[in-house]
């Protein structure tokens, strides 16, 4: 594990992590249930019990954490309020499966990426709605293979939405005045391995992504070049934030450990030298 400090172990698949105003590190065990926080001690409480699925985790600027799972919801002192549900989206083919990863943009509005199976069990034709309040999902795009991370240029003006399983970041121009941000571009993730997962940005407009079923971490210019790759004693990084007093390190979550299988899940955290850009609350 040479660069990288163990935080917490023993959990399933990890997704999720978010820094909070105190140093504090929220994270999800997607299995088992539960969200969960590193405290700024070392320790680790649970902060909401139970509640599966959750692949993304982001602070509200009113209090308290959304979280995604069968519904976007947010939590605050241990009572849920379901912001967006099935019911909201626009009419599909394929059954709704849940929410996935998701990000806020400047403004506070919420980019999150819908799942869809179809009769077979699949995953085909998942959806990234924009969520502006209770019960408001406009769809963006469809036809994506697994929706994961989701992250926003420094400056604000592109938004970074990652498929998974098409090894691709779409990139949506935030300055376009219309309704629903468009899609102007896709970025190609093949020159590293794995499919790009959860994301972050630095404040120079790096990508940086999680590689699910890759063994690395990778950052990105933001033109798309591959700029650099770090290893994770992990086989299957999912997700990652920055975090420190100038956000100048990483926590990387995995689904195991690959030096020491007895450990599942893991959360790890390293330096990479860079400073990364803070994640805007959601406002919805």
């Amino acid at each position: 594990m040479d660069g990288f400090t163990l935080l917490a172990s023993g959990y399933g698949s990890i997704e999720g992590p978010c820094v909070d105003d105190v140093g504090g590190v929220y994270f999800s065990d997607v299995w088992n249930g539960g969200v969960y926080r590193v405290t700024p001690d070392g320790g680790v409480e649970v902060a909401v019990p139970k509640r599966r699925g959750v692949g993304g985790i982001c602070l509200h600027a009113d209090g308290g954490i959304v979280v995604a799972g069968r519904t976007l919801a947010r939590v605050v002192d241990g009572e849920t309020e379901v912001i967006v549900e099935a019911e909201h989206l626009a009419p599909a083919a394929n059954r709704f499966s849940g929410f996935n990863d998701f990000g806020a943009d400047a403004a506070g509005r919420v980019f999150v990426g819908a799942g869809r199976r179809s009769a077979d069990d699949e995953l085909e034709d998942c959806e990234l709605y924009l969520v502006t309040g209770e019960g408001e999902a406009q769809k963006v795009c469809g036809g994506l293979g697994l929706p994961n991370g989701v992250a926003s240029s420094p400056d604000g003006r592109w938004l970074y939405h990652a498929d998974t399983e098409a090894r691709a970041l779409l990139v949506l121009d935030l300055a376009d005045p219309a309704p629903v941000p468009p899609v102007t571009r896709t970025l190609s993730t093949a020159a590293a391995p794995g499919g790009p997962d959860g994301l972050a940005t630095d404040v120079e407009g790096g990508i940086w992504m999680a590689l699910h079923g890759g063994g690395c971490i990778a950052r990105f210019t933001p033109d798309g070049d591959l700029d650099r790759t770090v290893a994770v004693p992990a086989g299957d990084p999912l997700n990652l934030c920055f975090v420190g007093p100038e956000l100048t390190e990483l926590v990387v979550v995995t689904q195991d450990n690959a030096e020491q299988p007895e450990l599942g899940g893991c959360v790890f955290r390293t330096s990479v030298g860079v400073q990364g850009r803070e994640v805007p609350k959601a406002r919805i």
